[in-house]
Formats: structure tokens, C-alpha cells, sequence
């Protein structure tokens, strides 16, 4: 395989990855054992104030076992860091025609795997069984993702060749993920009702914001590669 099949193969990974994670997290949704923060009687998976997080819970919050959501949302977000991270490192020969921006890139390459190995960490530690670590490695991918996005948006606009649309692109995710750090920092507790459907809902328009924009930047990708 030749270096520029292996970067089309990357780029379509990270349109796969997004894909087959917004689907199967559709269907761990379904099969999720019930329960929310406030309430754990509820029926099944509410979109509006349950997080993402619940559903990798080997135990809902409703006190049942979730082997089936859990096992799904394992298995389906560990596709979609490993299609990241693919991503990160081929993006780098765009920007090799640039010592600047392309030293700048292989900084990027760094955070982005460490972001990588942060969510990992997220994933594997379900937050019934590792609150607090689970919590703490959720903050660090927040920040070093925040930082990956960041540098992309910053390389691309000011690349000759790369069409500036995909940088800016990247500041509208970065605004969606500014806004809900701010949010959850600031905003009425998530132990409340109010505070709780505010912070969940944040949480899927931020995280499927950041998905759609992969698919974009995959398929943009794609065509420069081309």
C-alpha cells in the first residue's frame, strides 16, 4: 500500500468512525437499562437528561445491569478514537510544503494521541465504578481535544492550499465545545432538574457538532487528497 492510499483510507476511516458511532450509540440508547441522575425509575434512555456516559455504565443508573448498552457504546467508541487519531497523523502531509505549519502539525500529532489515550481512559473507566477518575479523564480529553481542534483550524486557514471553509469549520466546534465546558462549569447543577436537562442536551449538540464536523473534514480530505 502506497503512502497516499494509506491517508484515503484514513480519511474514510474518520467518516466511518463518527458514522458508526452516532448509529450505535442510537441502538445502545435502545437497549440502555433505564434510570437518570435525579430519577432512577425512569424507563429506558432519556435523550434530553441522560448522558453519554450512561450508557457505558455496567450498571444504569436505574440499579440493572447494562451489559448490552455498555457493551456497544464500549466497543463503538473505541472505533471512533482509534479513527481520530488515523486521522490526526495523516493530516500531517498536507502541511509539509510548510516547515512551520508542518512541525506545528507533528505538535498536533502529539496532543492529539495523548487526547487519544485520555479518551480511552474515558471509555474503560465507567463512571458507576470510577466516578472520579472517570470524571478526571474526561476533563483532560476535553482540554487537550479543545487544544487538537485548535491547531487544525489555526494550520489549515493559514495554509495556501487548503480551503479555509475547513478551518472554520473547526471554530464553529470550538465555539459548541467552549460553550458547554462553560456550561458545565457554570451552569445550575446537574443533580437538579433543570441544571440536568440543560448539561445533557449541551453535551449532544457539543458531541454530535464535533461528529459531523470529522465526516466534513473526512470528506474534505478526501477531495484535496484527490
Amino acid at each position: 500500500m502506497n503512502l497516499k492510499n494509506w491517508r484515503k483510507l484514513a480519511y474514510v476511516f474518520i467518516i466511518i468512525g463518527p458514522l458508526q458511532y452516532i448509529i450505535f450509540t442510537g441502538i445502545a440508547m435502545h437497549y440502555y437499562a433505564g434510570g437518570t441522575l435525579i430519577n432512577p425509575n425512569t424507563s429506558g434512555y432519556s435523550f434530553w437528561q441522560n448522558f453519554f456516559s450512561d450508557l457505558g455504565r455496567t450498571i444504569a443508573l436505574s440499579g440493572r445491569l447494562n451489559t448490552i448498552s455498555f457493551t456497544i457504546f464500549t466497543i463503538s467508541a473505541t472505533i471512533l478514537v482509534i479513527s481520530l487519531v488515523f486521522y490526526i497523523i495523516a493530516m500531517n502531509f498536507f502541511f509539509r510544503n510548510n516547515l512551520i505549519l508542518y512541525k506545528l502539525s507533528w505538535v498536533n500529532n502529539v496532543i492529539g494521541f495523548v487526547a487519544g489515550l485520555f479518551m480511552f481512559c474515558v471509555i474503560f473507566t465507567p463512571w458507576n465504578l470510577f466516578p472520579t477518575t472517570h470524571m478526571s479523564f474526561s476533563k483532560l480529553f476535553s482540554f487537550t481535544s479543545l487544544f487538537v481542534l485548535i491547531i487544525f483550524s489555526y494550520l489549515i486557514i493559514k495554509d495556501e492550499n487548503y480551503p479555509n471553509l475547513y478551518g472554520y469549520g473547526y471554530l464553529v466546534i470550538i465555539t459548541f465545545a467552549l460553550t458547554y465546558t462553560l456550561l458545565a462549569a457554570l451552569g445550575p447543577d446537574m443533580e437538579t432538574f433543570k441544571g440536568l436537562i440543560l448539561q445533557a442536551t449541551a453535551q449532544k449538540f457539543s458531541q454530535y457538532a464535533w461528529l459531523i464536523c470529522f465526516i466534513f473534514q473526512g470528506y474534505g480530505s478526501i477531495k484535496l487528497l484527490e
